[in-house]
């Protein structure tokens, strides 16, 4: 099992992960690794200027190019976390949305989990929220990416998105049958830059906490360990502003 404490000691305070000098210093660390890809691959590649690329260069420019990716990834996200304040509000078409966004993570996935169902469920046809469309994308790809990633490795794989409107909000979970998040680990995986995954930004679960309380939300996580995660997210679209934490853990 993974020990969180080997990377971050303990969930920061708001006051803690805010500040200037600690971001600076864990997005150095998680810039570190790419950055180290990348300049060993291009001195490789430097070193036979005058040669024809071969299988073994361009191994290395696959390596730039994937490193490269996941260094955007990486500012990606630190921008949504740290410093997005569009506050934009436009109707989102959330079954439009989710469908899409599904779509997209099983496509990523393919090769990497075998037979996954991968399902879509809506209460209604048409189901439309004011929100900032941007990072309710990201918040969404965030989550289905670590529930895919929890399948990975397993037989008869299942994700279910669904998404349902009753009263005066609307309710987004993802349900899925993977490996699971111990109990003592599960306070701390909306902790921004925590993560067990090699190459991760540790960031997706904090920016889908930050996505919900922008948008007067709280969000479950239900997990129980070889068993599955269910995240719930529900989003309020009346006036009446939803008490206590916006983020709670079952397991």
């Amino acid at each position: 099992m993974s020990d969180l404490s080997l990377l971050v000691p303990k969930c920061p305070s708001t006051d803690d992960y805010q500040s200037l000098p600690w971001i600076a210093q864990r997005l150095t660390h998680k810039l570190r690794n790419p950055l180290s890809v990348i300049t060993t691959a291009a001195s490789q590649i430097e070193l036979t200027p005058d040669e024809p690329i071969g299988e073994d260069e361009l191994s290395f420019i696959r390596s730039i190019i994937e490193a490269a990716d996941s260094l955007n990834d990486v500012l990606k996200r630190f921008t949504l976390f740290a410093c997005h304040n569009n506050n934009t509000q436009i109707q989102i078409d959330l079954n439009e949305l989710c469908q899409s966004r599904l779509a997209h993570a099983s496509d990523r996935a393919s090769g990497q989990s075998s037979s996954v169902n991968a399902e879509f469920v809506s209460s209604t046809d048409d189901l439309f929220f004011n929100g900032d469309s941007e990072i309710i994308c990201v918040m969404i790809d965030s989550l289905l990416e670590n529930a895919f990633e929890s399948i990975t490795n397993i037989s008869g794989g299942s994700i279910k998105l669904s998404v349902c409107s009753q009263d005066n909000s609307i309710t987004i979970e993802i349900r899925d049958n993977g490996s699971g998040i111990p109990p003592e680990q599960l306070p701390l995986v909306a902790c921004p830059f925590v993560t067990t995954k090699p190459g991760k930004t540790g960031l997706g679960l904090s920016i889908a906490d930050q996505a919900v309380r922008r948008h007067n939300g709280n969000m479950r996580i239900q997990s129980e360990k070889h068993i599955g995660t269910t995240v719930t997210i529900t989003l309020n679209t009346g006036t009446h502003k939803r008490s206590g934490n916006a983020l709670d853990f079952d397991s």
